[in-house]
């Protein structure tokens, strides 16, 4: 093998101008590759963790009331975050909190997403596109209500830095609220979405909105840095697999006329089919399921009803801690005395959902527990579907159509709770996830062209030289070099030099990235998006491990089937090489494109391409070979 090494770098070096420029053409096509990649790369990035970072995250977690799409509210925050955190690959929870609204500048109005954002966010965010005022004054407690805007829609409404803005909206109550804003500072504008929106420190919008503190708008979460739009899905199929609701209800005190018991409160649905699985397995001795639907009204089970000697029309009074250290009051009329089924606590009251959410959603009780132990029977039971949870989990879709189909169905049930939506940006974001997409086929296109310009440039190459060194092939046959030492010296020649013309075209992209990187580039085009501090964005990358180390095993395999392709037919070894170069080109398809990956698979290539000359030149006897003439 020492011998065959020396043989094959002497005759790189013999035939200096031929293999420098076949070389050269190899490290330009290796220094476009690679800066083709990096600049995908980096606009994925740009794409995947910058912007849909600070726009709809990730996965996004929303929870809708009253029917209302507009009314977005996750109410026990913490609880959801915690278990979203659970979920491996999250690197964070924001809450951006916006909404659409009419904003009255001087002498000129117009509609825009006021969107609440945490100041460092801000800061970072808007910091670097800032064209009038000062971003930092944002964070300025003492200033009411501070809010940036693009210069663009400040000059729409007719002001300027300092004015003040006035807003008027709906709160989560459904409560008409207005405020003045000031405007302390103008950016440039970044998208072509970010004109309509303008900002406000996220816990004064959750102030105008009536927002608790443990209260949020949509949830967004952010995963570790990703450059596959498919680990969202994954970890939204997680995320909605744990957000499985529990019953909502509430344990404490049930007090009438001087009586009193701990029990559990629950909610059932008033939909046609519930109550009929309400009536038909829970049935009343006295009253009617119909009558405990009214407004203000309940159930009670007969145990309960007994021990707090109550009757049809009798009152009683609820009173439970909630979760954040208040304690709630809610009032019932009995419209029904029920039997409870063997699955259920003895003492039981159960509040349709028209006299239930309301109070429960905005006080969140503290014992769960309890709560569960009140109904113990299977999730998959006839009687759990008409038992109220804490939430309604909407089903996964995975296209923006599928989304606004479900919400719509969903909007129109009438349902008094909450709804929950896990959501990805191939929903929200499908925009930015087809400029993705279209952004990787760009590379996938170029990446083969490229390719097969070197394929065929070392293809004819080695054909001409195999047939001008005709001659020295049947001296060194005739000296004792065996077929396998003349066809491996070849492969080894085009080997290293593939390696060293691919070593250049890295060294050669990494100049050239780093020249391109110097140009500021003054912009407020859609462009501009793109952009990171003015300057384009390139991402290198060696490729993803695993592909890497399939691509070394194919290699291997190649080398094997090559040196010894006298025990294998023809034919077969030809198939073999051709669906390992296609291997190569379809992990470069998906996304294993890297400064790595492009040079074994460029090395497996043309390993596999100089095989075929290199078997016809070991194939020429010494005889016939020492009576080439050319």
């Amino acid at each position: 093998m020492g011998l065959l090494l020396k043989i094959s770098l002497r005759n790189l070096l013999r035939q200096k101008r031929r293999n420098f420029f076949l070389g050269l053409a190899i490290a330009v096509g290796m220094m476009i590759l690679v800066a083709t990649s990096s600049f995908t790369k980096g606009l994925t990035d740009v794409i995947l963790n910058k912007w849909l970072v600070y726009s709809y995250g990730h996965v996004s977690i929303t929870g809708y009331e009253s029917g209302n799409r507009q009314n977005t509210i996750v109410r026990d925050r913490e609880r959801i975050i915690k278990l979203i955190k659970s979920v491996k690959g999250v690197k964070e929870v924001n809450n951006y909190l916006g909404i659409f609204t009419r904003v009255v500048g001087n002498g000129k109005s117009t509609m825009m997403a006021l969107v609440g954002m945490p100041d460092k966010d801000a800061i970072d965010y808007l910091g670097n596109t800032e064209d009038r005022g000062n971003a930092h004054d944002f964070t300025n407690r003492s200033i009411e209500n501070p809010v940036i805007m693009g210069k663009d829609k400040a000059k729409d409404l007719n002001v300027k830095v300092g004015d003040t803005l006035r807003v008027r909206l709906t709160t989560v109550n459904g409560q008409v609220q207005s405020a003045d804003l000031s405007l302390v500072a103008t950016s440039k504008e970044l998208t072509g979405g970010s004109a309509i929106a303008f900002y406000i420190p996220i816990d004064k919008l959750k102030d105008i909105r009536g927002l608790k503190p443990y209260e949020s708008g949509p949830l967004q979460v952010v995963l570790n840095h990703m450059d596959d739009p498919q680990a969202a899905l994954v970890a939204a199929n997680k995320i909605h697999e744990l957000l499985k609701p529990g019953l909502a209800g509430y344990y404490g005190d049930i007090n009438s006329g001087g009586y009193a018991i701990k029990a559990a409160a629950l909610t059932f649905y008033t939909n046609s089919n519930s109550m009929n699985i309400i009536s038909s397995n829970l049935p009343a001795v006295q009253g009617s399921w119909t009558l405990a639907t009214n407004t203000n009204s309940a159930a009670i089970s007969v145990s309960a009803a007994e021990k707090l000697h109550l009757g049809i029309g009798s009152s009683i009074t609820g009173i439970y801690p909630d979760k954040f250290g208040g304690s709630t009051t809610n009032i019932y009329k009995i419209g029904a005395i029920f039997k409870p089924g063997k699955d259920m606590a003895k003492d039981l009251v159960m509040a349709g959902e028209n006299n239930f959410y309301y109070n429960y959603l905005r006080n969140l009780p503290a014992d769960s527990l309890e709560v569960s132990n009140a109904f113990t029977g299977s999730s998959k039971s006839i009687l759990a579907q008409a038992i109220g949870t804490e939430w309604k989990l909407l089903p996964r879709t995975y296209t923006s159509d599928e989304l606004q189909k479900k919400l719509r169905k969903a909007m129109k049930e009438g349902f008094e709770g909450s709804y929950y939506d896990v959501s990805t940006m191939y929903e929200a974001a499908s925009f930015l996830i087809d400029l993705q997409r279209g952004l990787d086929m760009i590379s996938l296109i170029a990446v083969m062209i490229l390719f097969f310009v070197i394929l065929i440039g070392v293809l004819n190459t080695l054909r001409m030289t195999i047939r001008e060194r005709t001659r020295e092939i049947g001296t060194i046959r005739a000296i004792g070099m065996q077929k396998d030492d003349v066809k491996i010296s070849f492969i080894m020649e085009t080997f290293f030099l593939t390696l060293a013309g691919c070593i250049a075209g890295i060294i050669l992209s990494i100049g050239l990235i780093s020249l391109l990187s110097l140009f500021t580039i003054e912009t407020d085009s859609m462009f501009g998006m793109l952009l990171v501090n003015k300057h384009v964005n390139f991402v290198f990358t060696p490729g993803k491990p695993f592909i890497i180390l399939f691509l070394v095993f194919v290699f291997i395999a190649e080398y094997l089937i090559i040196k010894y392709d006298e025990y294998i037919k023809h034919w077969l070894v030809t198939l073999l090489l051709v669906i390992f170069v296609l291997i190569g080109f379809l992990l470069s398809g998906i996304g294993g494109n890297g400064i790595l990956t492009f040079l074994i698979l460029i090395l497996n290539m043309l390993m596999a391409i100089a095989y075929f000359p290199a078997r016809r030149a070991a194939a020429l006897s010494a005889a016939a070979a020492l009576r080439q003439y050319e």
